[in-house]
């Protein structure tokens, strides 16, 4: 996707790298490049993995600026707009829509130019576009059920926004996107690890459309929120130990271990038990991707029984084996 100034037969000089106060916001590994126009300048970076193209871009606006969003390619694209400003455009020639701060759309987009309007200020888009091969493995996928059905509903009624209405960027999902950004891999094995992170995203944001109409919960208090982040940090100390509701109402001193539960959910955005997999996995890939500890201390370090039991878990989360990511530190994979 490039940003380039509305006008008749424009041209854009994309410059390799990136431009000077955009440093905060490099991705390693990634392709980086850049161009300047009379009233903004927009740096973008995109990485290929297998399913995804993870794409982030930073448009930086003087003064409000009518722009034509040029597509690469049609495909589908779950869209998270992170900066704090709204924007508007009008997708695939006919259909407006609007960008706003903190919200995820899913849409199909049509090759070639859109319009759209960037008010004043710095716009941050990071975007997966979803390979034509990876969204027909969804269609017989029944956790992807419901978001098939919206998307080809949507297609029926000539609709290139897929959702009816916009999904909360939660925290959960932004912390997949920080592990994207922030992480420290190279090479075969920085791969495996952003599509970890953005197929993780789309299941998370087709579990959230799938759930619309879910009751609202009531509010957090500070009391709520002080004790969900009481157990977070409690399970990053005890990763080795195994795990139970009742052991860590125990050791917290909680009373109401289910409700104590509810609430964790409702302020991460994942369960206990999901976030202490999650975890685990993060921990356990560093270690295999940059040390020399053998299976059966990492499989014993992160709360696993035996080795066994250990790979079968980091395959299905990371759809890569243990000793495929021993054997890429030896080494280029291609």
């Amino acid at each position: 996707m490039l940003f380039p100034k509305k006008k008749e037969n424009g041209h854009i000089t994309l410059i390799k790298g990136m431009p000077a106060g955009f440093e905060n916001y490099n991705i390693k590994g990634a392709k980086k490049f850049y161009y300047l126009e009379e009233h903004h300048i927009t740096c973008s970076q995109y990485m290929k993995v297998q399913g995804f193209a993870v794409w982030q871009h930073i448009v930086d606006v003087a003064q409000e600026e009518e722009i034509s969003p040029t597509a690469l390619h049609s495909g589908l694209r779950l869209n998270f707009t992170l900066g704090e400003i709204d924007a508007q455009a009008l997708l695939n020639v006919h259909e407006r829509v609007g960008l706003k701060s903190g919200r995820a759309d899913l849409f199909y987009v049509t090759k070639g130019k859109h319009d759209a309007t960037l008010p004043a200020g710095k716009h941050i888009f990071f975007h997966l576009d979803i390979a034509g091969s990876l969204l027909s493995s969804l269609k017989n996928d029944a956790r992807f059920k419901p978001l098939m059905m919206i998307f080809d509903a949507a297609l029926q009624r000539e609709k290139g926004h897929i959702n009816p209405v916009s999904i909360p960027v939660d925290l959960y999902s932004h912390t997949l996107i920080l592990d994207i950004r922030l992480h420290h891999y190279e090479g075969w094995v920085a791969k495996v690890y952003i599509r970890n992170k953005a197929w993780t995203l789309l299941q998370h944001f087709a579990a959230h459309l799938a759930n619309l109409n879910e009751i609202e919960q009531p509010e957090l208090t500070p009391a709520n929120i002080n004790q969900a982040d009481a157990i977070k940090a409690y399970l990053k100390l005890h990763l080795k130990a195994p795990f139970s509701l009742k052991a860590l109402a125990t050791a917290l001193d909680i009373r109401d271990i289910n409700l104590a539960a509810q609430q964790f959910k409702q302020l991460h955005d994942i369960s206990i038990q999901e976030f202490l997999h999650y975890y685990r996995m993060e921990k356990a890939f560093e270690r295999l991707a940059g040390s020399g500890f053998d299976l059966a201390f990492i499989a014993a370090e992160y709360g696993f029984k035996n080795v066994a039991a250990f790979s079968r878990a980091f395959e299905q989360y990371f759809a890569c084996s243990p000793l495929a990511l021993i054997k890429a530190r030896k080494g280029p994979r291609s």
